[in-house]
């Protein structure tokens, strides 16, 4: 679960999808479904840079960007590492500016892209 901007709010859940709320109003504005292959539990969302980016029980990590956030069509897209990848599935994710992303696995892996 995060917090963007003064009043929207992201979960994510174990069906695979992201919902984007309004924290005033506690409506759902948008669902994002997550995973290429069926739902994959959402383990942690992170909001960077007018983009979304979902990990969880699988080895991908998912961005959704800003323009596919406001539109009713939107492609995933996939980030995979140059080198590295992760063996196991990902269990968490941190940003630090100005662009560094590491997430770590359940063996212990950690990655930077």
């Amino acid at each position: 679960m995060v917090i963007d901007l003064p009043s929207k709010l992201l979960s994510g859940s174990s069906d695979g999808t992201i919902k984007i709320w309004d924290i005033n109003t506690t409506a759902c504005h948008r669902v994002l479904q997550a995973g290429r292959e069926g739902p994959v539990d959402i383990l942690q969302v992170l909001c960077i840079k007018r983009r979304v980016i979902a990990v969880g029980w699988e080895r991908d990590i998912c961005v959704f960007r800003d323009k596919q956030l406001m539109s009713s069509d939107f492609n995933i897209t996939l980030m995979s590492g140059v080198e590295k990848e992760h063996s196991e599935d990902i269990m968490c994710a941190v940003y630090h500016a100005p662009g560094h992303l590491a997430t770590a696995s359940t063996n212990g892996e950690i990655v930077l892209w």
